[in-house]
Protein backbone atom coordinates (compact mmCIF):
# COMPACT_ATOMS: atom_id res chain seq x y z
CA UNK A 1 0.00 0.00 0.00
CA UNK A 2 2.79 2.39 1.11
CA UNK A 3 4.83 1.63 -2.31
CA UNK A 4 1.69 2.50 -4.30
CA UNK A 5 1.33 5.05 -2.48
CA UNK A 6 4.80 6.36 -3.39
CA UNK A 7 4.78 5.67 -6.97
CA UNK A 8 1.19 7.41 -7.34
CA UNK A 9 2.51 10.22 -5.72
CA UNK A 10 6.05 10.07 -8.27
CA UNK A 11 3.88 9.92 -11.01
CA UNK A 12 0.95 12.65 -10.05
CA UNK A 13 4.33 15.02 -9.36
CA UNK A 14 5.63 13.89 -12.38
CA UNK A 15 2.88 15.39 -14.09
CA UNK A 16 2.59 18.68 -12.08
CA UNK A 17 6.20 19.30 -12.95
CA UNK A 18 5.43 18.34 -16.74
CA UNK A 19 2.61 20.56 -16.72
CA UNK A 20 4.18 23.65 -15.21
CA UNK A 21 7.62 23.41 -17.21
CA UNK A 22 4.81 23.53 -20.58
CA UNK A 23 2.87 26.67 -18.66
CA UNK A 24 6.26 28.18 -18.85
CA UNK A 25 7.46 27.61 -22.16
CA UNK A 26 4.29 28.77 -23.28
CA UNK A 27 4.58 31.57 -21.42
CA UNK A 28 8.31 31.78 -22.83
CA UNK A 29 6.92 32.01 -26.20
CA UNK A 30 4.00 34.08 -25.85
CA UNK A 31 6.45 36.74 -24.47
CA UNK A 32 8.58 36.68 -26.97
CA UNK A 33 5.19 36.92 -29.49
CA UNK A 34 4.67 39.62 -27.69
CA UNK A 35 8.09 41.65 -28.13
CA UNK A 36 8.20 40.96 -31.93
CA UNK A 37 4.40 42.64 -31.65
CA UNK A 38 6.17 45.57 -30.08
CA UNK A 39 8.83 45.74 -32.35
CA UNK A 40 6.84 45.70 -35.38
CA UNK A 41 4.50 47.75 -33.96
CA UNK A 42 7.78 50.58 -33.25
CA UNK A 43 8.89 49.87 -37.32
CA UNK A 44 5.44 50.96 -38.20
CA UNK A 45 5.07 53.84 -36.05
CA UNK A 46 8.63 54.99 -37.42
CA UNK A 47 7.88 54.57 -40.65
CA UNK A 48 4.83 56.34 -40.94
CA UNK A 49 5.27 59.51 -38.88
CA UNK A 50 5.87 62.20 -41.37
CA UNK A 51 9.23 63.59 -42.59
CA UNK A 52 9.87 67.40 -42.05
CA UNK A 53 8.81 69.29 -45.56
CA UNK A 54 12.35 70.29 -46.06
CA UNK A 55 12.98 66.57 -46.21
CA UNK A 56 10.64 66.16 -48.36
CA UNK A 57 11.86 68.87 -50.65
CA UNK A 58 15.11 68.03 -50.80
CA UNK A 59 13.65 64.14 -51.61
CA UNK A 60 11.75 65.48 -54.53
CA UNK A 61 15.28 67.11 -55.92
CA UNK A 62 16.60 64.10 -55.55
CA UNK A 63 14.34 61.95 -57.45
CA UNK A 64 13.90 64.75 -59.92
CA UNK A 65 17.22 64.43 -60.74
CA UNK A 66 20.38 63.13 -59.27
CA UNK A 67 22.08 66.21 -59.93
CA UNK A 68 19.88 68.57 -58.92
CA UNK A 69 20.84 68.19 -55.04
CA UNK A 70 24.68 68.80 -56.00
CA UNK A 71 23.98 71.58 -57.91
CA UNK A 72 22.02 73.09 -55.79
CA UNK A 73 24.86 72.72 -53.23
CA UNK A 74 27.08 73.94 -55.54
CA UNK A 75 24.89 77.74 -55.58
CA UNK A 76 22.32 76.64 -58.33
CA UNK A 77 19.46 78.46 -57.01
CA UNK A 78 17.02 78.18 -60.03
CA UNK A 79 16.06 75.35 -62.24
CA UNK A 80 14.12 74.86 -65.06
CA UNK A 81 12.82 71.86 -66.88
CA UNK A 82 9.84 70.43 -67.98
CA UNK A 83 8.21 68.20 -65.92
CA UNK A 84 4.82 65.31 -65.82
CA UNK A 85 1.69 66.10 -64.41
CA UNK A 86 2.60 64.03 -61.49
CA UNK A 87 5.96 65.44 -60.87
CA UNK A 88 4.17 69.01 -61.23
CA UNK A 89 1.18 67.97 -59.09
CA UNK A 90 4.10 67.06 -56.11
CA UNK A 91 6.07 70.57 -56.68
CA UNK A 92 2.11 72.55 -56.34
CA UNK A 93 1.76 70.46 -53.19
CA UNK A 94 5.06 71.12 -51.45
CA UNK A 95 4.49 74.44 -52.53
CA UNK A 96 1.47 75.11 -50.87
CA UNK A 97 2.85 73.46 -47.49
CA UNK A 98 5.76 75.77 -47.65
CA UNK A 99 3.54 78.90 -47.46
CA UNK A 100 5.87 81.31 -46.25
CA UNK A 101 7.94 80.31 -49.31
CA UNK A 102 10.35 79.02 -46.90
CA UNK A 103 12.08 76.10 -49.24
CA UNK A 104 11.00 76.50 -52.74
CA UNK A 105 9.22 79.00 -54.77
CA UNK A 106 7.89 77.77 -57.99
CA UNK A 107 6.78 79.95 -61.55
CA UNK A 108 4.64 77.93 -63.64
CA UNK A 109 5.67 78.67 -67.16
CA UNK A 110 3.13 76.75 -69.46
CA UNK A 111 2.02 73.25 -70.37
CA UNK A 112 2.50 71.25 -73.22
CA UNK A 113 0.86 68.02 -74.33
CA UNK A 114 3.46 65.18 -76.09
CA UNK A 115 1.74 61.79 -77.28
CA UNK A 116 3.25 58.88 -75.33
CA UNK A 117 4.01 61.03 -72.37
CA UNK A 118 1.12 63.02 -71.43
CA UNK A 119 0.35 66.38 -70.63
CA UNK A 120 4.03 68.21 -69.30
CA UNK A 121 4.35 71.46 -67.75
CA UNK A 122 7.76 73.59 -68.36
CA UNK A 123 8.40 74.56 -65.07
CA UNK A 124 10.69 76.91 -63.65
CA UNK A 125 11.40 77.52 -59.34
CA UNK A 126 13.73 78.81 -56.98
CA UNK A 127 15.06 76.77 -53.86
CA UNK A 128 16.17 79.39 -50.80
CA UNK A 129 19.34 78.67 -48.88
CA UNK A 130 17.45 77.80 -45.46
CA UNK A 131 16.44 74.35 -47.63
CA UNK A 132 20.45 73.63 -47.79
CA UNK A 133 21.12 74.79 -44.47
Amino acid sequence: MVVSWLVGTLVTGGFIFANLRVNRDDRLRAFQKEQQAASKIAQLEEATRPKPLKDRVMDFLSRLDGRAVAAAKGGQREFRGTFTTAQLSELQSLCAEDKNGDFIKQIETGSIIIPGAGRTGGIMFTITDTLLK
